[in-house]
């Protein structure tokens, strides 16, 4: 392998060493040693994490994990914004963008207004306007801002504590059975005395 190949290969996998750190699956997200693992570094445990540490003392990896990490808060920042234009949407906004639609100065609606439109529909009765559900919208912002949290509950019988059941299988004991064994034969010296 070349240098520059090797160069290009050590990138890549500081690429995905920093991919893993930040925005990996949970068990990996945010562990150094881990991460090194999911991008490819081989080795012990200890070994990964050397290297994990090792990576995170090179100021360009620092800086791409930092960068990344200003990403992923812009895009929570920009998911929690156009989630709050859908569920606090005016249902009046909605009929002036169609008025504004069906006169043909779509360029006059408003951005927080045009961010909700789901559909336009020219009918022969004029413009039909759907904005985005407000409903689910409300129930994945409340979930995201930890308002409503979904739990499981298990009872037993009319509400009562689940009623657990241990049954232990022993082995069956093993016989040992003696059999007599027929007397063998006095051994001989070759049939002379």
């Amino acid at each position: 392998m070349g240098r520059g190949r090797i160069q290009v290969e050590k990138q890549r996998k500081e690429r995905a060493f920093v991919r893993a750190l930040v925005a990996g699956p949970p068990g990996v997200r945010g562990i150094a040693w881990r991460s090194a693992q999911a991008a490819g570094y081989k080795g012990t445990e200890q070994s990964l994490a050397t290297i994990g540490s090792r990576l995170l003392d090179r100021p360009h990896v620092v800086a791409a994990v930092e960068k990344s990490l200003e990403a992923m808060e812009e895009t929570n920042d920009r998911l929690l914004e156009e989630l709050g234009r859908i569920c606090y949407s005016d249902a009046r906004e909605i009929i002036a963008a169609q008025r504004l639609i069906a006169k043909g100065r779509e360029h006059e609606i408003p951005d927080h207004v045009a961010a909700v439109i789901a559909s336009v529909e020219r009918t022969r009765y004029g413009v039909k306007v759907t904005r985005e559900p407000k409903v689910p919208a409300l129930a994945l912002r409340a979930r995201i801002r930890k308002l409503v949290i979904d739990r499981h509950e298990h009872t037993g019988p009319g509400g009562g504590p689940i009623e657990h059941a241990v049954t232990f299988y022993l082995p069956e004991p093993r016989r040992v059975i003696v059999a007599e064994m027929p007397a063998l034969p006095a051994p001989t010296n070759g049939g002379g005395s």
